[in-house]
């Protein structure tokens, strides 16, 4: 599974009802950068101007709580967005870099879903802004679930940041 950036995770869950909603954690310097994710009509996850910015050092039970919040605001049917780099732009923003280029540079994400009272937490591996790896590639191997609780959620997203694979130039 391939990742181009932020706008859209451009994969379909294998039973799309079970699989109702979507959200992403970035980890950028200091930040954590936990974003709300759109399911359109053709099955795509998009992302959302919904970002929630942390400082890295929150406690695990906050983390966690701000993932759930992300889920909780994830939609599904709601119409497919104008190509822009509005929805890009909010991550970008509250993680405080000026492009997104330098961001997708600099940052680790976790791709998080919720199906009924389990989370699973995927870290990725970060192939850079250019070039024929570009992007962020899912590394199903390393997912943590956890139950839907802000504690739990919290650990798991820690754990999974912190199998999350950097760029490397």
């Amino acid at each position: 599974m391939r990742l181009f950036g932020l706008s859209a995770f451009r994969r379909r869950p294998s039973d799309p009802a079970s699989t109702a909603q979507q959200a992403s954690v970035y980890r950028v310097g200091a930040s954590l950068v936990i974003g709300s994710l759109d399911q359109v009509p053709d099955g795509f996850w998009v992302a959302t101007e919904r970002v929630t910015r942390l400082a890295a050092g929150e406690p695990e039970e906050a983390l966690g709580a701000a993932v759930l919040a992300a889920l909780c605001a994830s939609r599904t049917g709601v119409p497919a967005p104008e190509r822009s780099s509005r929805n890009e732009s909010a991550a970008v923003t509250a993680a405080g870099y000026r492009s997104y280029r330098a961001f997708v540079r600099d940052a680790v994400l976790v791709m998080v879903e919720r199906a009924g009272d389990t989370v699973l937490l995927t870290p990725t591996r970060n192939g850079g802004p250019t070039g024929e790896g570009r992007g962020f590639r899912a590394e199903p191997v390393s997912a943590v679930s956890a139950p839907a609780s802000p504690a739990a959620v919290g650990r798991a997203a820690a754990v999974a940041l912190h199998r999350a694979v950097p760029f490397t130039r």
